[in-house]
């Protein structure tokens, strides 16, 4: 018969194993794991590129946002729009909408700045301005607008501020 000390250690050190086990799988269930692509839209003389950063982080349930970014000849990053890209969603209260929506961007001249996307689920941070360069956009339907969401989804729609100059 073994003695009461050394089963009691043997079933202790069960236990911490499997409590060590658990604490390691609940923190991977719950700690984001994210991926993203960055792709170049535009670029110009001075160095400058226009890029889209497309982000997803899952751990129960997935977060995904994209921003369109102006990145300097230096490597400085400004967001120009940030926003939460169509999921897939097809329609809404009768209306049909693409299903994805890749964004494009181009300067029309050295001071202005193009960017068209045909549909978004909803817009986080938008800008007119960025580095003294007027921007305007041609933006299809905002899902959280357009299929009413916004009710439902609290918290998800940071307030724009159209006329927030980033350039400084």
């Amino acid at each position: 018969m073994r003695p009461i000390w050394r089963t009691a250690s043997i079933v202790a050190a069960s236990v911490a194993t499997v409590a060590i086990l658990a604490v390691g799988m609940l923190a991977y269930m719950f700690w984001p794991h994210c991926d993203g692509e960055e792709k170049v839209l535009a670029t110009n003389r001075n160095g400058q590129s226009i890029v889209s950063v497309f982000k997803a982080c899952t751990s129960i349930g997935t977060l995904v946002s994209q921003s369109i970014q102006l990145v300097s000849a230096t490597g400085k990053r400004k967001n120009i729009l940030v926003y939460e890209p169509n999921g897939g969603v097809i329609g809404c209260k009768g209306k049909t909408l693409p299903g994805v929506a890749e964004p494009s961007a181009e300067w029309t001249d050295s001071q202005h700045i193009r960017i068209a996307i045909a549909v978004l689920s909803s817009i986080v941070e938008k800008h007119e301005t960025v580095n003294e360069m007027s921007v305007s956009y041609e933006l299809g339907p905002v899902l959280a607008e357009a299929c009413d969401w916004s009710k439902s989804m609290k918290g998800s729609n940071v307030p724009t501020n159209p006329k927030a100059d980033i350039s400084k």
